[in-house]
């Protein structure tokens, strides 16, 4: 393999042998020897190799399992980018063995930096876990949105004493709340009417639960509420984290009237 630092940015493509070269020693336990900007190198270039037709699905699937032993966040990054750009792409059911295989490098990555933060720990591992979490808890993993809803909990129950790490702040609140109930549920709506949190809000529209969903756009609808001037904004993130859920979007629809703030 070919390595050469330039100033610039260039794409270098291979013959599928070659490729298939790489993609097994990345995935031996010697792949740090190559540099970690080449490493991040190799999963974009190969990433837009793939969506360009150049590329074999397979051959990146398997460059792409390497990730799952990969410690650096640089090298990391690449991985983050191409599932925020195709997230939309998971939604459906033909997607499921590629949803799974990303399911996998994630459930090994959270492994390896775990849910609690060490004091002594540098920032770029924060930010690691916080986007490990955070993508996590997106394609479904059971652990990571069952953490974050016992860390919710934990935080409702003592808030005096337990301090949630700002970079966790969106996981443990947006992905503790799908998991919650309504008790929880009305206990974050609590801590908002105290302090009046702006946050709070968005993060009350992360339920998965429709009906708790309706009610709150009904209360927020009410011109005696006291959330009545954040309508815009709670409708516009209900939009943004439930436009695939048919029974929340309907009910919108068929009552624009009713929902409308006066």
């Amino acid at each position: 393999m070919l390595i050469i630092f330039l100033i610039g940015y260039f794409r270098v493509n291979y013959d599928d042998s070659s490729w298939k070269k790489i993609a097994n020693y990345l995935n031996s336990d010697n792949y740090t020897k190559i540099h970690v900007l080449n490493r991040a190198s190799i999963i974009d270039d190969a990433y837009h190799f793939l969506i360009t037709h150049q590329l074999d699905i397979n051959i990146f699937l398997e460059l792409a399992n390497y990730l799952s032993q990969e410690i650096d966040l640089v090298a990391l990054y690449p991985m983050f980018n191409i599932l925020e750009f195709t997230q939309g792409f998971y939604n459906f059911p033909e997607t499921d063995y590629y949803k799974q295989f990303i399911l996998n490098i994630l459930d090994k990555l959270i492994k390896s930096v775990g849910y609690e933060e060490d004091p002594v720990e540098n920032n770029l591992t924060k930010l690691k876990r916080a986007m490990i979490l955070r993508w996590a808890c997106n394609f479904g993993h059971s652990e990571c949105k069952k953490t974050a809803n016992v860390k919710l909990n934990e935080y409702i129950a003592n808030p005096e004493t337990y301090r949630v790490p700002s970079d966790l702040k969106h996981w443990t609140y947006c992905n503790g709340i799908k998991e919650a109930n309504i008790s929880t549920w009305n206990k974050l709506m609590d801590m908002y009417l105290i302090n009046h949190n702006a946050d709070i809000l968005e993060y009350l529209t992360c339920s998965e639960n429709p009906d708790i969903l309706i009610s709150f756009i009904n209360k927020s609808a009410l011109n005696d509420s006291i959330i009545q001037k954040n309508y815009y904004s709670i409708i516009s993130s209900i939009i943004q984290y439930h436009s695939e859920k048919d029974a929340v979007l309907n009910y919108m629809l068929e009552n624009l009237k009713i929902i409308t703030p006066k």
